[in-house]
């Protein structure tokens, strides 16, 4: 006979983490052992908070010269918002990115700088949850000189999509070139380069061949391209080449 989960337990220590986490002290006495203090519960939960609040300034050190009153809001989060089981920083800062997008008072450079970082938390994300394909491509862009970049007499030259990848949309030019005239929105896709995030911003061929990568790669060029494409075979070879150079494409 399979037994009958003990919800009643379940609902009981999913309260306790929950106050524990949020620092709600009071709401833990009903769990105390006889050996247990109140006093020795807050030095806990003090302890948790303040290691978790370190956790996240440090993981969003990149944007905090960026972001306004970053530290005031982290407290708030981390106040307002438990840390769930497993969570690891990533994953806590990603939320509180999250949490954070969600605040009325934010400008349009506030979201762009919040969308970076967001971009940048999924290639990581992507990245350990797929570590054998990330280190399979950087081991074949190591590889792959330009002399491969063409489809060859019987077009043989396989095309790789780079499989960690992920995007955001800028709205403003805070993180982006003054110098360099755009047209407002641009789509600019984040990928590891060897061990680093690199990010490339990505006009309409470019957006075009890696979402059709996306859907055929690994490829042939002459898989890759077909007669009802818009754009021909040649200029297709200087897309691939031009996002082989930032690394978001490799040839094998």
């Amino acid at each position: 006979m399979d037994s009958i989960p003990d919800t009643g337990y379940h609902d009981r220590l999913t309260k306790l983490t929950e106050s524990l986490a949020i620092g709600r002290v009071a709401t833990t006495l009903p769990f105390l052992s006889r050996d247990s203090t109140v006093q020795c519960v807050r030095l806990f939960a003090d302890g948790n908070r303040d290691k978790r609040i370190r956790n996240l300034v440090d993981e969003l050190d990149l944007i905090a010269d960026r972001l306004p009153k970053l530290d005031e809001c982290i407290c708030a989060y981390v106040d307002a918002v438990p840390l769930t089981a497993y969570d690891d920083v990533t994953a806590d800062g990603d939320r509180f990115l999250e949490w954070l997008d969600g605040e009325s008072n934010l400008s349009a450079e506030d979201c762009d700088v919040i969308a970076c970082q967001r971009a940048r938390f999924e290639v990581e994300n992507q990245a350990r949850a797929n570590r054998s394909a990330h280190v399979l491509f950087q081991d074949l862009r190591s590889v792959s000189d330009r002399a491969a970049r063409s489809p060859g007499p019987a077009g043989l030259v396989q095309v790789h999509l780079n499989p960690i990848r992920s995007f955001a949309t800028f709205h403003t030019m805070e993180l982006l070139d003054d110098n360099e005239p755009l047209s407002l929105p641009v789509p600019v896709a984040f990928f590891p380069l060897g061990c680093e995030i690199h990010s490339a911003l990505l006009e309409e061929d470019g957006m075009s061949a890696v979402t059709v990568l996306g859907q055929r790669a690994p490829c042939t060029l002459d898989e890759l391209w077909q007669p009802g494409d818009e754009v021909d075979s040649t200029e297709l070879v200087r897309v691939l080449n031009d996002l082989a150079d930032v690394g978001l494409v490799a040839f094998g």
